[in-house]
């Protein structure tokens, strides 16, 4: 039967295993082939500072990234490029891989989760749904926190249910050291206890996170250097949240983009059956019984659910949805978060459909089996880039790539590159192939007596006019100067069209090059 049990014996025990075994692959294989991409600006940023960091070099402008964001994700890299000696080009390699690992991980406890609480159906469909997600495999394999944080989370839900509270505190301790989106676990688990009353949980949940917040401390009170940025951001106080300023309803039309059609109609799915449920014990007049350890009415592997077992990820869902939409700042990644609830509520809903149809065991199963299908190949033509340029401005990275390659052809491993600090990104110094930690020079008004690395980034201070800058130009001779045209300096001046009048630029993808020698030598050939 479509809703576990294992009264139906070892031949069901089977069917599940192979079932899911089929799901894990899925993961894999929908995955594995964006290993490699082009870097995201953040992604390129943490393995920048990763290498900043197994190297000691401390003065590198990257090894301050490491300390914005908690440290074990990044922390991990580090011991991976100690331990191998890799440089940057394979710590992005290595932590890509460790991502889509953690996202395999996510989807098994997503099926041990779903077993415990539903049915092992369920559990096969909720890692079903993520496996198929788009949102997830976007983000699965980029050198980001995002599926370690939540792999972190369900451990800690599953061991919270099991009456284990100091080992679900452990691996809560461990989320809150990977990324602040962790947060919205234990708060949809708070609002849980409370709706349900369950109050001889809340003693637990009490162990829970203090273990947490004793495991955690010492990151969020002395070394983070980002104290108070994550509330800065939800009020828009901060120059990145202004970047990424979206209206209030900026993720909830993104759904269908992030979830899938198939995810999205069976979590409303799960959502109207539970709702249903409820409204049945309201008519009956049952009072809510007191939560007691692992929800009582759950067999396992399958059986009778607790009809409040439903409410969890809807909660889950709707505390992180009224968060990040309250929001001024929207990175499109937050949404991640929600994705582990999407996913049991959507499994929930769709072996919910088959119980109602199981009277009709073909339809049931002929509605189930096109469901299914559907979710599949809805797959089949998504475009990693294309998700990824709507979602995260991903089209500056490709560009910067692209201007980082041609670079590479004019100066190789030894040459000096200038551009303005403001169009200086991570993914220009990772792409570039002479860079390594220290190879960055910040252009002062001062005299710099400071001897020429083999291969240099000069950067001239921001907001620099066109004055200063043909200055430096003359007495630092670069090889390229490297403009993005159209930004102002203090003085209202544009860099890049006053360079054009020294001499003519290649122009990659919206970027301006010019040859330095020739800027150089219609400067001094005019006497400039």
């Amino acid at each position: 039967m479509w809703q576990g049990n294992r009264a139906s014996g070892a031949t069901a025990d089977r069917r599940v295993l192979v079932a899911l075994l089929a799901v894990l692959a899925l993961v894999v294989l929908l995955r594995a082939f964006n290993v490699g991409h082009v870097l995201t600006y953040d992604e390129a940023w943490n393995a920048n500072s990763i290498v900043d960091v197994a190297t000691g070099n401390s003065d590198d402008p990257f090894h301050s990234n490491f300390t914005r964001h908690p440290p074990f994700y990044t922390g991990l890299g580090v011991v991976y490029a100690l331990t191998t000696g890799s440089g940057r080009y394979g710590v992005a390699t290595a932590m890509q891989v460790f991502s889509l690992l953690c996202a395999v991980g996510l989807a098994l406890m997503l099926f041990i989760c779903g077993r415990e609480w539903f049915g092992e159906w369920t559990g096969v469909a909720a890692a079903l749904l993520f496996a198929v997600m788009p949102a997830a495999r976007a983000f699965d394999t980029l050198v980001k926190q995002e599926s370690l944080t939540l792999l972190l989370g369900l451990l800690f839900l599953f061991l919270f249910f099991r009456e284990k509270y100091v080992a679900a505190g452990a691996f809560l301790g461990l989320a809150a050291l990977t990324k602040e989106i962790f947060i919205f676990v234990p708060a949809a688990l708070l609002l849980y206890m409370l709706a349900t009353r369950g109050w001889l949980l809340m003693k637990g949940f009490l162990v829970s996170v203090g273990i947490s917040a004793l495991m955690s401390a010492w990151w969020y009170l002395i070394l983070s250097t980002s104290r108070g940025e994550f509330l800065d951001f939800f009020l828009g106080r901060s120059s990145e949240s202004m970047v990424w300023k979206q209206p209030w309803y900026f993720f909830l039309v993104r759904l269908p983009k992030d979830l899938g059609v198939a995810t999205l109609l069976l979590a409303a799915a799960g959502c109207a059956f539970f709702l249903l449920e409820a409204a049945k014990h309201r008519r009956h007049a049952e009072p809510v019984p007191t939560v007691e350890g692992d929800g009582g009415d759950v067999v396992e592997g399958g059986g009778a659910t607790d009809w409040r077992r439903p409410l969890l990820p809807t909660i889950w869902i709707l505390v992180t949805y009224a968060f990040l939409s309250l929001s001024l700042g929207k990175p499109p990644w937050l949404i991640y978060a929600a994705l582990p609830a999407f996913a049991l509520l959507g499994g929930w809903g769709l072996t919910e459909l088959y119980r109602v149809l199981e009277a009709r065991r073909r339809a049931a199963a002929l509605v189930v089996a096109l469901v299914v299908l559907c979710a599949v190949l809805l797959a089949v033509p998504f475009g990693f880039e294309t998700f990824l340029k709507d979602a995260e401005r991903y089209e500056n990275s490709l560009a910067y790539k692209k201007v980082a390659d041609y670079m590479n052809a004019r100066v190789g491993r030894a040459g000096r590159v200038m551009m303005r600090l403001e169009d200086f990104s991570p993914n220009i110094a990772f792409y570039l192939d002479g860079y390594s930690p220290g190879a960055v020079r910040l252009l002062t008004l001062e005299p710099d007596d400071t001897a020429p690395e083999d291969f240099e980034i000069l950067l001239l201070e921001g907001g620099a006019g066109l004055g200063e800058a043909v200055s430096r130009i003359e007495s630092e001779e670069p090889d390229l100067v490297m403009v993005r045209p159209g930004f102002k300096s203090d003085e209202g001046e544009d860099l890049a069209a006053g360079l054009a009048g020294l001499a003519l630029p290649d122009e990659i993808d919206g970027v301006w090059v010019f040859d330095g020698r020739e800027v150089v030598e219609a400067l001094r050939g005019t006497g400039q």
